[in-house]
């Protein structure tokens, strides 16, 4: 029983669906990232690579604005697994927010963990710098 309900979120009817959700959900007004975290977790534990990534692109255009967003988005990707896609979520809260350390935190996780020494120092230099400025 459980393996047939695991082959059916795998094929895509719950995973896509919850997908759809999300893409609708976000065009009404009045609804935010936190009302629809626990869908994009669940697409990003356990859907196709393409929609994650079309879930995440929807995401980013439509709550741009909103540090939360990039925060528990990036989140949900690092406990996901999916190091690069949360590489591009903090490095576009950094370049939206400039001026906010915790996405260089967070980007430097994201460094440590793929091995990019180089640029896991520059992020967390900083953000370092950053929070002895504020």
């Amino acid at each position: 029983m459980l393996q047939d309900i695991d082959r059916f979120l795998r094929q895509g009817g719950a995973v896509g669906f919850a997908g759809r959700m999300v893409d609708g959900a976000s065009q009404l007004k009045g609804v935010g990232y936190t009302d629809l975290e626990g869908l994009t977790t669940f697409v990003l534990q356990h859907g196709p690579d393409r929609l994650k990534k079309a879930v995440v692109l929807t995401l980013l255009q439509r709550y741009s604005d909103h540090k939360q967003m990039y925060t528990a988005l990036g989140q949900d990707l690092l406990e996901a697994g999916l190091l690069p896609q949360a590489e591009v979520v903090y490095k576009t809260m950094t370049q939206t927010f400039p001026e906010n350390a915790r996405g260089y935190s967070k980007l430097a996780e994201v460094y440590r963990k793929l091995g990019k020494r180089q640029q896991f120092e520059w992020a967390s230099q900083t953000a370092d710098g950053l929070s002895k400025k504020n």
